[in-house]
């Protein structure tokens, strides 16, 4: 589907610009999560294998989470679906809708930015599990490669789900399915504060160094798509050029921090 296409001003048959606004925030929302539910948990108990068959000597041994090496158990996966997939992604839909007004809508785009933003939740040189992976099969780079891999394919996925749903879902017409979105985004906006804040504190990214810099990039980001809300809820159809130019700007920034903040991250496990 053609990306202009995908905007909020080109849905039809909505009641007002207020309707479409929460349509499309639910749209947003599903897509990411349902993306995160199959990419991110079942990915992710994927990836856990290949690590465990790349390490086999430190199978039973116990992760910083708590959990065992190389033992598989139904709870255990279907903790990794709810905070991995679930959570994951309700939290990636947050900056999804976010940056989603002033970047490319590419699958390998989206993918590289997803790296970029988000890799620094899985990849953290002080979790103490790459030094028991490390020290059971000197040489992490596989690991790596498979963890930034993953968030990836979880970029890359949710632009396809995102048109699809998007192509699919009730316009919003009828009372149901407005009351339907407005709970979704109900929902979805206490993940707000914590999503934003996993970028400059250790409470709420669970890591030692958090990436600042990005965080602020994101922040900026977040006011200029509130402000484009405002106006298009105002009855402006396409954001102004100098509004434009500093969304675009700020989510750029943001990549290049979040790539060299990663970047440092993997040179430290290396």
């Amino acid at each position: 589907m053609d990306q202009e296409a995908l905007t909020p001003d080109r849905v039809t048959g909505l009641r007002g610009p207020l309707v479409r606004r929460v349509r499309w925030l639910a749209v947003r929302g599903l897509a990411a999560v349902a993306t995160g539910i199959v990419v991110l948990g079942i990915g992710g108990r994927l990836v856990m294998l290949g690590s465990r068959l790349l390490h086999a000597g430190a199978i039973g041994r116990v992760t910083e989470n708590g959990d065992k090496i190389g033992e598989f158990t139904v709870e255990g996966t279907f903790v990794l679906i709810v905070t991995g997939g679930v959570l994951g992604g309700a939290v990636a839909a947050v900056v999804w809708v976010i940056v989603w007004q002033w970047i490319p809508r590419h699958p390998v785009v989206v993918g590289l930015g997803a790296v970029a933003l988000g890799g620094f939740n899985l990849i953290d040189a002080d979790n103490r599990d790459f030094v028991i992976l490390r020290d059971a099969f000197p040489g992490l780079a596989p690991d790596l490669a498979l963890l930034v891999g993953l968030v990836f394919v979880f970029g890359a996925s949710l632009v396809w789900v995102d048109r699809w749903l998007d192509a699919r879902l009730p316009e919003g017409t009828g009372t149901v399915s407005i009351i339907v979105y407005s709970l979704i985004v109900v929902v979805g906006v206490p993940f707000l504060i914590p999503t934003i804040a996993s970028f400059v504190s250790t409470e709420f990214c669970f890591c030692d160094n958090p990436p600042v810099a990005t965080g602020f990039f994101i922040v900026i980001t977040a006011i200029a798509t509130a402000w484009w809300w405002v106006l298009n809820l105002r009855g402006s159809r396409t954001p102004p050029r100098t509004l434009t130019m500093v969304g675009t700007a700020s989510v750029a920034l943001a990549v290049i921090a979040g790539t060299i903040h990663l970047i440092g991250e993997i040179a430290s496990i290396l």
